[in-house]
């Protein structure tokens, strides 16, 4: 019987196998928690490492952006990695003059 309303109705030893049993009850539940937040970060960590390896990148078009050179293509392909992203991306180089 766990619940009384007699005093001194339990044995010291008794509240210390009680302390001990929640103690234990405490680190099964972290212990569980932390399982599931593993579980959770190494599923995001996989997906992540997919779509960086470009096997979930969906296409991305550029319909503003004129042009067909491999580098232009470079570029755009390099760019789509990040492109459903918030990152902020620095593109670097130097521009050509249009050939007419």
């Amino acid at each position: 019987m766990l619940g009384s309303t007699r005093v001194d109705a339990f044995k010291s030893d008794d509240l210390a196998l009680l302390n001990q049993l929640a103690a234990q009850l405490a680190i099964a539940f972290e212990n569980d928690a932390t399982a599931r937040e593993v579980d959770r970060l190494r599923s995001q960590l996989a997906h992540e490492k997919a779509y960086l390896e470009g096997e979930e990148r969906t296409p991305v078009h550029f319909g503003g952006i004129i042009g067909t050179s491999a580098a232009l293509q470079k570029v755009l392909d390099q760019v789509a990695i990040v492109a459903d992203s918030n990152a902020t991306v620095l593109l670097l180089g130097e521009t050509e003059p249009a050939k007419v």
